[in-house]
């Protein structure tokens, strides 16, 4: 198995949706280039879009957040995972085709 592929089958939203309270939609990554130079991913983290402001808090994400991170490293991803958080319809206003 490619590492592409292992980071993909980490990375699948049906994982991330089971758990507990998730608000996960999708998810979606790419190689990335940090600011050292150093190789990476960017992750984005598809919300759905009925989770308001107010219910969009660390406490209802961190269970995601932790699950990416711990997912990667246990598959042998040694890519720093740098995160980022988006309900859909905050995608498309913003034209951002991820």
């Amino acid at each position: 198995m490619t590492q592409e592929e292992v980071i993909d089958k980490v990375l699948a939203p049906e994982a991330l949706r089971r758990l507990p309270n998730s608000p996960v939609v999708d998810v979606r990554w790419h190689p990335y280039v940090d600011t050292m130079g150093e190789d990476a991913l960017e992750v984005m983290v598809v919300l759905d879009d009925s989770l308001t402001d107010k219910d969009l808090k660390w406490e209802r994400v961190a269970p995601v957040n932790r699950a990416i991170r711990d997912g990667l490293l246990a598959a042998g991803v040694r890519l720093f995972p740098y995160i980022r958080w988006a309900r859909q319809t905050e995608l498309d206003d913003l034209g951002i085709d991820y």
